[in-house]
């Protein structure tokens, strides 16, 4: 585990238990990871830690479903605000299903586009958050954010189109939390530092965690 700016919070590792790990007995605000998609990403992400970690034998492929219910499971422990998933679009019924079975409730899917790709972005709630299916939608179809998602579609990653919420999910007396399990890069730490939200996020890879620590 370590801090950033005194505020900040990552940890390189698995990332079963890591949101627990990283909240303690914090609540995050917001939950949002972009995890490996289906089996094939989820062996090129593990073989890519192996190797980036010098490790003599290949590691065990964890189940695409096992996680993604893994980080369900944990959000809806872990969050009291809206949670995020970012997913391929051919998994969209086992990943709406998977996250429902471990308690969270499914409030919309908006289908976007990156880099050529077309792919999902998964928005649910808690089972005991208060969030309102209508208040979400109603944001969805807001000009506002309308604007948002046309200027971002094929240039950038879909965490960006989670700031909206993020900002309409902020309290104001205090930096709340955006918890990232699957944290790549950086793009959900940019966001985090963008709107004055603490970051806390967790990746398997440490050579790619790195990237995020130097955001």
């Amino acid at each position: 585990m370590r801090y950033l700016d005194g505020i900040h919070k990552i940890r390189s590792g698995d990332a079963s238990g890591s949101v627990r790990e990283l909240l303690g007995a914090e609540q995050a605000r917001v939950f949002f990871t972009d995890p490996p998609w289906g089996p094939g990403m989820m062996k090129y992400f593990q073989t890519l830690a192996d190797r980036d970690t010098g490790r003599s034998s290949p590691s065990p492929v964890r189940d695409y479903l096992d996680l993604v219910g893994d980080l369900a499971s944990q959000a809806n422990e872990c969050t009291d605000g809206p949670v995020f998933i970012e997913y391929g679009i051919r998994w969209r019924d086992e990943v709406i299903r998977t996250c429902e079975s471990r308690g969270l409730i499914h409030l919309a899917t908006i289908q976007t586009r990156y880099a050529g790709g077309v792919f999902d972005m998964h928005i649910f709630s808690p089972s005991r958050s208060g969030i309102d299916f209508y208040c979400i939608r109603s944001l969805v179809q807001s000009p506002d954010y309308q604007r948002i998602a046309a200027e971002t579609r094929g240039v950038t990653r879909g965490v960006h189109l989670v700031r909206p919420f993020v900002q309409l999910h902020r309290p104001f007396h205090m930096p709340s939390i955006i918890v990232d399990p699957c944290c790549g890069l950086g793009a959900t730490f940019k966001i985090a530092k963008k709107v004055g939200m603490r970051f806390y996020g967790n990746e398997l890879n440490p050579k790619r965690l790195a990237r995020t620590e130097a955001v």
